[in-house]
């Protein structure tokens, strides 16, 4: 079962004043304009003024984040969601680069905190849904993918998310369905069709399977889609 992590009861010490927000402003409009060089500057020189600026060190985590500088957003995050544990920006990011790193135990208890803040929060939920099933907590994966679902099931990468749980839990009809759905309401990449073939293969649906290799043999052709055509072609005679 999930355990709930309560969120630290810390004092918010700073929020950006009329003139730091007018700053922070100037550092966004950088940000979208790929100019980090320049945001970076700016959340450096406001930290300088005011370190207790929370705001300033979730920008500065957006722009490592965006940078690929895994190692130089996570403090940043961290310093932030610990400023203002309110942050839902600074939380989830966090988050995030917590389960980029690998850092698994961790990046549960943040995104738990995030779904503290927004509990519908789709990214989230799906989020948890993954780390539960790398934790081996199937039941808790089906559980926040199925959220997520409900919250929008027009999402194709919820559903598809979904469709990963169910089959974790061994529920291959009901992930097969799903799959199904996902494969609607996106592009299905490679990666679903080999699922797909899987789930139709681990219930039988032989004749299914081949029908789905088939079309992943078109769509990405590959030593394993046409080694899973022959697998299920060989099955059906």
């Amino acid at each position: 079962p999930v355990v709930v992590i309560e969120a630290p009861k810390l004092e918010v010490r700073s929020k950006p004043s009329e003139s730091e927000q007018v700053r922070l402003g100037a550092a966004e409009q950088a940000v979208a304009t790929d100019d980090y060089e320049t945001a970076l500057r700016i959340f450096r020189e406001l930290l300088q003024e005011n370190p207790t600026l929370a705001s300033a060190y979730t920008g500065m985590g957006a722009v490592h984040e965006k940078r690929g500088d895994l190692t130089l957003a996570e403090p940043a995050y961290a310093r932030a969601a610990a400023l203002d544990p309110g942050d839902f920006m600074a939380v989830s990011g966090h988050g995030r680069v917590l389960e980029a790193l690998g850092r698994v135990k961790e990046a549960v208890i943040s995104y738990q905190r995030a779904l503290m803040i927004r509990p519908r929060d789709i990214g989230s939920n799906l989020a948890m849904s993954r780390l539960m099933i790398l934790t081996e907590q199937p039941e808790s994966a089906v559980a926040f993918a199925e959220r997520a679902v409900k919250i929008d099931p027009q999402d194709g990468q919820a559903r598809l998310q979904y469709a990963r749980a169910l089959a974790a839990a061994g529920r291959g009809t009901d992930a097969i369905r799903e799959f199904e759905a996902s494969c609607e309401l996106i592009e299905p990449p490679a990666e679903i069709m080999f699922a797909l073939v899987n789930a139709y293969a681990k219930e039988k649906r032989y004749r299914e399977a081949a029908n789905a290799a088939e079309t992943l043999t078109k769509t990405a052709p590959s030593a394993g889609a046409f080694e899973r055509l022959g697998w299920a072609l060989f099955r059906l005679n």
